[in-house]
């Protein structure tokens, strides 16, 4: 006989029970009890399967129920629409008959394909379970927690598909690592890729993240109007073609605008090859200009910056040349020595003569709060000149200049403007070997060292238009310079501003300068431009009697 372990009392009889039955004790139950609760757990039992039953024929009921009747309605319509052919094939009039059965129809919602029937019948079990296994009152509430259908037919999650996102995302920084790195190492990669990024849309985020902020905040005339610059009907620039006006002007102080002379004016243009070229007018040439209230005024060229600051100057060119420039930049003293000091000096050709007379310009321009003065103790055909020694080197006037260019001797004003030149020329082959993202670390420092009490340099371009000429600098090739009115097309009078050089004629010039610029031969010049070369001859007829 077996003991009951917890009473050590002997178990008179025990009869096997179903797993779902309760174990049955007569000493501690009776068996009354054990009879009511087997008799409890079966019923219970029978009742399930019965409801589970009920519920799968239900289901398959309301189907065939379903099913017949879209039969139904298909052979109604059929019958109709044979009703209505039998109509027009014996010549009966027309008539509308409604649609009896569409409300119908639409009411069970029958589905146009077999996948939607399919996805129409798997609706509407999945409704009677959710209201009868769940006890929801709405369908709707399945974002709650998932059906008994969706659990059954929910497909298993696939594992480590976490970890073959971050590996694809790892694989591809890694190739980038490797091909930046590679494109930073080969000079020949990096400077297309860094030109490619600076024509592109990238390019003005590119330049904002090495000298954006500086440059905007120090440099970037945000007050210059390009609506209000006068450009005559149907001038433009050719296409693939970028032109810019550059102002060096007698400024001693801070100020860039109005109230300063333009001893330097310069038209530069790049073309879509990366062809550089300079033409200077000369600043005492007789031309057409406003003042910044738009009144004309007929006098020297250099007067043009100091009675309408940049934008009366640019005016005065466009007007006077059938140019559409938009966009200037101008340097005083100190904006091209600090520019030429940056990068390391610059080497030129220096005549004895010209050693004599610079020391005394740099001397003179010291004067004005220049650096320590320094002066040249050699000459020669390579002197390296520090940014003051160049610069005073570009104002000399009252020495000849021989230029290597063309081996013509210009004098006086004339050679002046051609030392200009020269000297933006070599700038622009010395520091072509720099490479672009150089010359942008040290713009950043020029932006930088414009920001104290002295300003010397200033423009209107904005990051786009910067961005582009510099990416300019891999192609760049210096083509030619020039001096305007043409030597030859020019003559000398005493005027009211005393000596000038007039044009002869103002048309020829304009013509001889777009050819030289763009390469356009036999440029027929605007009416507008006509109009403003009458006006100067008409003045100059005046003044000097025929």
């Amino acid at each position: 006989m077996r003991r009951d372990p917890r009473t050590e009392r002997e178990i008179k009889y025990r009869t096997p029970a179903r797993r779902d039955e309760p174990r049955r004790n007569s000493r501690r139950d009776g068996k009354e009890e054990y009879f009511e609760e087997l008799s409890r757990s079966r019923r219970k039992a029978s009742r399930q399967s019965r409801a589970t039953e009920s519920s799968v024929e239900e289901d398959r009921r309301r189907l065939r129920q379903i099913r017949a009747e879209e039969q139904e309605i298909l052979r109604r319509q059929e019958e109709r629409a044979q009703r209505r052919n039998g109509r027009r094939s014996t010549g009966a009039e027309d008539f509308y008959e409604p649609d009896y059965y569409e409300d119908e129809w639409e009411s069970i919602r029958r589905p146009s394909n077999y996948r939607q029937e399919k996805e129409y019948y798997k609706q509407s079990l999945k409704e009677r379970r959710y209201k009868e296994d769940r006890g929801r009152t709405s369908y709707e509430d399945r974002r709650r927690r998932p059906s008994v259908y969706e659990a059954e037919t929910a497909k298993p999650k696939k594992k480590g598909k976490a970890k073959r996102v971050f590996t694809t995302i790892l694989v591809i920084l890694l190739i980038l690592v490797v091909g930046l790195g590679v494109v930073w190492c080969v000079p020949s990669c990096r400077a297309a890729a860094v030109k490619t990024v600076l024509k592109s849309p990238l390019g003005p985020v590119f330049g904002n993240m090495i000298f954006g902020k500086s440059y905007e905040q120090y440099v970037h005339d945000q007050d210059f109007d390009e609506a209000s610059v006068k450009i005559h009907d149907g001038v433009s620039i050719p296409n693939g073609n970028m032109t810019i006006a550059l102002f060096g002007v007698d400024a001693r102080e801070e100020d860039l605008q109005i109230g300063t002379m333009a001893d330097s004016m310069v038209v530069i243009n790049v073309d879509s090859d990366g062809n550089i070229k300079m033409a200077s007018v000369f600043r005492d040439t007789y031309l057409l200009s406003r003042t910044k209230d738009g009144e004309e005024i007929i006098s020297k060229a250099n007067s043009a910056y100091y009675r309408g600051g940049p934008l009366g100057a640019v005016n005065m060119l466009n007007e006077n040349f059938d140019l559409a420039i938009t966009d200037y930049v101008v340097v005083n003293f100190w904006g091209l020595a600090n520019i030429i000091d940056l990068i390391g000096g610059i080497r030129l050709k220096v005549t004895e003569t010209e050693k004599d007379e610079l020391n005394y310009y740099m001397w003179e321009q010291n004067l004005y709060g220049g650096n320590e003065f320094v002066p040249l103790e050699e000459y020669g055909d390579s002197v390296l000149l520090t940014g003051d020694q160049a610069t005073a080197f570009c104002r000399l006037r009252s020495v000849n200049f021989e230029s290597p260019e063309d081996g013509v001797t210009y004098h006086d004003d004339y050679g002046r403007a051609a030392r200009q030149r020269y000297t933006l020329t070599e700038l622009i082959a010395q520091t072509r070997d720099l490479g672009v993202l150089k010359l942008m670390m040290i713009a950043d420092d020029l932006f930088e060292a414009n920001s104290g009490d002295k300003k010397f340099i200033q423009t209107s371009l904005n990051m786009r238009e910067l961005t582009k000429w510099f990416a300019c600098g891999y192609d760049m090739n210096m083509a030619g310079s020039a001096g305007y009115p043409d030597l030859e097309h020019q003559y000398g009078a005493n005027l009211d501003s005393g000596a000038t050089v007039v044009a002869d004629t103002l048309e020829e010039n304009v013509a001889l300068m777009h050819e030289f610029l763009y390469g356009i031969q036999g440029y027929e010049p605007s009416a507008g431009l006509r109009e403003v070369a009458e006006k100067i001859r008409a003045e100059v007829a005046r003044q000097i009697g025929y």
